[in-house]
């Protein structure tokens, strides 16, 4: 899950770099870190879930 989490900052980072190297707008940059951060806290969820099934 951490190494999920870092992915995840380190994806947030790279749109923050690209968005400062872009002179243009980035109009669709909202609707993507959305549906990024979406992604990846399911899949946190998905497998902290298999972890607790494990356990049982």
């Amino acid at each position: 899950m951490l190494l999920i989490r870092a992915s995840y900052c380190t994806f947030r980072y790279a749109a923050y770099l690209y968005d400062l190297k872009n002179e243009s707008a980035w109009e669709q940059r909202n609707s993507i870190i959305y549906y990024a951060e979406f992604a990846f806290e399911v899949s946190v969820a998905i497998i902290d879930l298999f972890h607790h099934i494990h356990m049982l």
